[in-house]
């Protein structure tokens, strides 16, 4: 699993390198690269998948490769998932001044609900590639482990059509120490 932390990490960290980031950034910056790296995912896909983001109140400028962590792989999944067309939502939200909360919403095909919390084993995995191999079913089990690191929560339910994934993380592990 640490391995497999350190490949993520180190993917995430060339993905942005051609960037010039800091280590924090405003949310709607963050929201936005999400957005540009799945459109770009999911049009290699040969998918057309439409991101709609909402930012709720006030925000201090959050850690890059925490949030990058979570909502991007997220983000890669609710794609991934979908068939051919879809819709993905990112919201963020401050229930108050010491959570933040995201959510990662699609209207794809949802998570059985006889699964329950499996999805976050370690190997389980719903998605293969078209010639039948499966992914790594490593992703959600990493978020999960970032989240629970950093004295945090996540969730999902099934509405009528898709899931919304729900994370709620102490904003003291995201800010800036001042």
């Amino acid at each position: 699993m640490k391995k497999d932390n350190q490949r993520i990490f180190a993917g995430l960290s060339k993905l942005i390198s051609n960037e010039s980031f800091k280590d924090y950034m405003n949310a709607s910056d963050l929201f936005r690269l999400v957005i540009r790296m799945n459109e770009k995912y999911a049009e290699s896909l040969g998918k057309q998948i439409n991101f709609h983001c909402s930012i709720e109140g006030e925000h201090d400028d959050y850690h890059v490769f925490i949030v990058l962590s979570i909502i991007n792989n997220l983000t890669a999944n609710a794609v991934e998932a979908m068939g051919d067309e879809g819709t993905v939502s990112l919201r963020l939200r401050k229930p108050d001044e010491s959570m933040i909360e995201f959510q990662v919403e699609d209207n794809g095909p949802g998570i059985s609900e006889k699964l329950g919390d499996i999805v976050f084993d370690p190997g389980f995995t719903s998605t293969y590639d078209e010639f039948g191999t499966p992914s790594t079913g490593i992703g959600l089990t990493y978020v999960k482990e970032i989240v629970t690191e950093l004295e945090g929560n996540i969730k999902f339910h099934n509405q009528q059509q898709g899931v919304v994934f729900t994370i709620r993380l102490p904003a003291r592990h995201l800010i800036q120490k001042g």
